[in-house]
């Protein structure tokens, strides 16, 4: 399967100046989460999560618009991210949260509407119970677990044949490296 890469009709390239501008944010955001600040401190609910509030913002209104019926995250790292996914699904009346991640963390928060899964988000055995888990719903992923090139590629393979037509697959994090 070809992955493209869509923009609105009006997206022209950055200008000079513009591209200047985008560069020193991204420098003065990563410089400021390496060193302990920016997304490391964003909370939901008491809980931590490694995010953009900008992007937290567009997710609910992705989700406003689309009501997934699963929405597999792979990475949710403390599970600050699941809580504020499954929380926006309990508010709309629609949605579950598979949350996939190779480590198994303390204090992980519940909730009725989130299932972790223990194990890499491209091992056979966890693809194929997010495979039957999706069966016959409406499927968007986030991807923001290994951020090696190879890892995203795969993660990309495996589940844009799992998210449905009008959803979403999002890589995260596609400007670090």
């Amino acid at each position: 399967m070809e992955l493209t890469v869509m923009y609105p009709e009006t997206f022209t390239e950055p200008t000079a100046e513009e591209r200047s501008i985008i560069d020193r944010f991204h420098d003065l955001y990563y410089r400021a989460w390496l060193n302990g600040r920016g997304t490391k401190d964003i909370l939901w609910f008491g809980r931590h999560m490694w995010k953009c509030p900008l992007d937290l913002w567009i997710y609910q209104e992705i989700l406003f618009e689309l009501r997934p019926d699963v929405i597999i995250e792979c990475g949710p790292h403390n599970g600050g991210s699941a809580l504020y996914l499954a929380s926006i699904c309990q508010m709309l009346g629609t949605g579950r949260v598979i949350s996939i991640d190779i480590a198994e963390r303390e204090n992980r928060p519940e909730h009725p509407l989130i299932t972790y899964l223990l194990g890499s988000s491209t091992d056979e055995h966890i693809t194929s119970i997010v495979k039957d888990f999706c069966q016959g719903k409406t499927v968007m992923a986030i991807l923001d677990s290994d951020h090696s090139q190879a890892h995203v590629a795969r993660e990309m393979e495996i589940y844009a044949n799992l998210v449905t037509k009008d959803q979403y697959m999002i890589v995260e994090d596609t400007n670090i490296n």
